[in-house]
């Protein structure tokens, strides 16, 4: 945890210190879309997996959104998604009970806006700093899959019960601060970026009287299971792809994502399409 503080401290630093004389640069650069509208869309596609904190992550979704360019440097965007999200849950709900749970929200909508701006430029390089915030707006309720209790009298697979007995909620924040390096060949555009990104997770459990019974019968406390139970951590993505670009105003791309994650990995990709008017 204290890597990663230090990283997001070295990059806020690199942008305090460079910023200024960067922009002050002017530098000749070729390009052909001085002339193009400063507004246009984008549709993306992606999947993320991993395991935190010995919670298992995978969601999968497709955004659609829009971005305007303010100058040469500037651009906003803002977009939202649509996708499926599981988490397999592995943790304490009260003393002497841990529970190995996995849950599916079929469908969960999320919303990000986040502004890049063009801190160095030249005709083969541009380098680009960035931010953004993403948030879950709305999941359906979480089905339960899988549901194992761990106690002192030992392990009991639970799943029917827990089907019938037990809903939950989830709900998500996500922040990054990053740069990004793209090298121009041609229609050709490699590109690595690297961020440093926290995020902010709660899954909620909600039972009904038949389980609240059960569990205060077996001597716990239901106020510790029916309650908040947070994921929070921080990781550092490191993401490659390439764009092709066929004509001025049109990109196509795809791009990988591998980042540690305090105890694991976690690994992404996306495929991408940028059109601008």
């Amino acid at each position: 945890m204290n890597i990663l503080r230090v990283v997001f401290s070295a990059l806020i630093a690199l942008f305090a210190f460079t910023l200024p004389s960067l922009t002050r640069a002017e530098e000749k650069v070729m390009t052909n879309t001085d002339n193009a509208h400063p507004f246009g869309f984008t549709t993306e596609a992606g999947a993320l997996t991993g395991t935190v904190n010995c919670s298992t992550i995978t969601k999968t979704d497709l955004r659609v959104g829009a971005f305007y360019d303010f100058s040469r440097r500037l651009r906003t965007r803002i977009d939202i998604g649509a996708g499926t999200l599981r988490l397999r849950y592995k943790g304490s709900m009260d003393d002497s009970l841990w529970v190995d749970t996995t849950m599916w929200s079929y469908l969960g909508v999320s919303g990000s806006i986040g502004a890049s701006y063009r801190l160095y430029e030249t005709e083969r390089l541009q380098l680009d700093g960035f931010g953004e915030f993403e948030t879950s707006i709305f999941h359906t309720e979480p089905a339960i899959t899988s549901m194992r209790a761990t106690t002192p009298q030992g392990a009991f697979d639970v799943t029917p019960y827990g089907k019938k007995n037990v809903g939950g909620s989830l709900f998500w924040n996500r922040f990054a601060v990053g740069v990004q390096s793209r090298f121009v060949f041609g229609r050709f555009e490699p590109n690595v970026g690297v961020a440093f990104q926290r995020v902010d997770s709660v899954a909620e459990v909600h039972l009904n009287d038949d389980s609240r019974k059960t569990l205060s019968r077996l001597g716990y406390n239901v106020s510790h299971v029916e309650t908040r139970h947070p994921l929070t951590f921080w990781y550092v993505p490191v993401t490659t792809g390439v764009d092709f670009r066929p004509n001025d105003r049109t990109a196509i791309g795809v791009a990988g994502t591998v980042a540690p994650a305090l105890d694991s990995w976690i690994y992404g990709g996306t495929l991408h399409f940028e059109r601008r008017f």
